[in-house]
């Protein structure tokens, strides 16, 4: 920042520039030497003493002004931090809780204590494993020392599973809802989800009552299925838009649409037709993901998909707010944000996928949570993003618990009946209050 001197201004590399006045001004442009008639040397000398006012009072607020800013950033950044803090406190108190149910026991709970025992024993196992010191016990004797051990670790594959689901779903929802520039856009709009029940629906008709045990099967089935989709609407829509153009993000909305409700009407007219209630029941199972199990593999690809969808997002985060320019606006600034707008829609579609696949139809967690997150953590994506990964993965994985915790004689729970049951009355909320949080 420039600083003053007496009748000057000295930038930051010394130069010391003349302080232009009225007196500067009139005198560049009529002569030093321009008559006054009578009567206008004391108007000049006022007008010359309100213009060096002014102009101080000018320097010196843009001064006050930049101090100000720089206050308002600090206590902006400091409020952020202490919402992250806070829900991050939340999460992991949750997440705790989560290790301590125990489904074997008849819906009983573990001591925390006896929780924090098994997960110690478990990172002193992983490192040791790694440094080539694993433990020398037999499973019986970890089980004995520890008697959480074996719980916590089949409750800790389900507990991560669900959170990073509803940190996928509800980022890939902020995301669509940039792109389209409306509030209630959903991730389901490509047609991507009836895509995969459609992959699901041609794997029962092959392997029948098998399908609930070939866990690798029906992902390469759940996954084609979406990727064949995706495909053939980014396909289509490159073609109505022409050689040599860009996306249209309304032409791929509509030809997703198109999609979507072909998909689902197949998938309708081969339930009700070529499926016998026994093949039925084994479909609905696998599509709400209620009567499989995730193992090790399932994990570890969720894990990978979060990490490669996630951190580009991340590292994109201050770009993504350009998307919300009208598209007048960014021409005008010399932005082309249709690349932009495909990837974010691309990124939340594999987003969606790998969710549904995981857990089922839960797509009002990608509605809901951005909604919560502008009012929280404010409308710019960088700190959004925020906000949606801690607030998606709190809300997905205690509704995974209430699925837990509370069975029904002869019947199960599914995790999309649980998040409609809860995230409804706050949508409700949000459209009686006219809380949008969008600008």
């Amino acid at each position: 920042m420039a600083s003053k001197t007496h009748g000057s201004v000295t930038d930051s590399l010394g130069y010391e520039a003349p302080k232009k006045t009225y007196a500067s001004v009139t005198d560049a442009l009529f002569g030093k030497e321009s008559s006054l008639a009578p009567g206008q040397a004391e108007e000049q000398d006022r007008r010359l003493k309100e213009f060096d006012a002014a102009l101080a009072l000018g320097e010196d607020a843009f001064e006050v002004d930049l101090d100000q800013a720089s206050i308002m950033l600090a206590e902006e950044n400091r409020e952020l931090r202490g919402k992250i803090i806070g829900c991050g406190v939340l999460f992991a108190i949750i997440f705790l809780g989560s290790l301590c149910i125990s489904p074997s026991l008849g819906v009983g709970f573990i001591n925390p204590a006896l929780v924090l025992d098994a997960l110690a024993a478990h990172v002193q196992s992983f490192f040791g494993s790694i440094i080539g010191q694993p433990m020398d016990l037999t499973m019986e004797q970890m089980i004995q020392q520890h008697p959480a051990y074996y719980m916590v670790e089949l409750r800790f594959g389900t507990s991560l599973a669900a959170a990073l689901c509803g940190v996928l779903l509800a980022v890939a929802g902020s995301l669509y809802q940039m792109v389209f520039k409306n509030p209630i856009a959903a991730p389901t709009m490509l047609g991507v989800s009836n895509g995969i029940s459609l992959g699901i629906l041609l794997f029962v008709l092959i392997f029948r009552e098998n399908a609930l045990v070939m866990e690798g099967q029906r992902y390469l089935f759940s996954y084609g299925g979406a990727v064949i989709v995706l495909l053939l609407v980014l396909g289509l829509t490159k073609a109505i838009c022409g050689r040599g153009k860009a996306f249209s993000v309304f032409e791929l909305l509509l030809v997703g649409s198109i999609f979507s409700q072909l998909c689902g009407g197949v998938v309708q007219a081969i339930t009700d037709t070529a499926m016998t209630d026994q093949l039925f029941e084994v479909y609905t199972q696998i599509n709400e993901v209620t009567g499989v199990q995730m193992g090790v593999a399932g994990i570890v690809v969720l894990a990978i998909i979060a990490v490669v969808t996630l951190v580009p997002v991340f590292l994109a985060r201050y770009a993504i707010n350009t998307i919300s320019y009208s598209d007048l606006e960014a021409r005008l600034i010399g932005l082309d944000t249709e690349k932009l707008k495909v990837a974010c829609l691309c990124f939340g579609t594999v987003m969606v996928t790998v969710a549904q696949v995981a857990v089922g139809t839960v797509s009002m967690i990608a509605l809901i949570v951005p909604f919560i997150s502008r009012a929280l953590f404010g409308t710019e994506f960088k700190h959004q993003l925020w906000g949606d990964i801690l607030i998606g993965a709190v809300l997905l994985l205690l509704c995974r618990d209430l699925v837990v915790l509370f069975p029904f004689s002869h019947m199960e729970l599914t995790l999309g009946s649980v998040v409609g049951f809860v995230t409804l009355p706050i949508y409700v909320w949000i459209i009686a209050s006219k809380q949008r949080g969008w600008k």
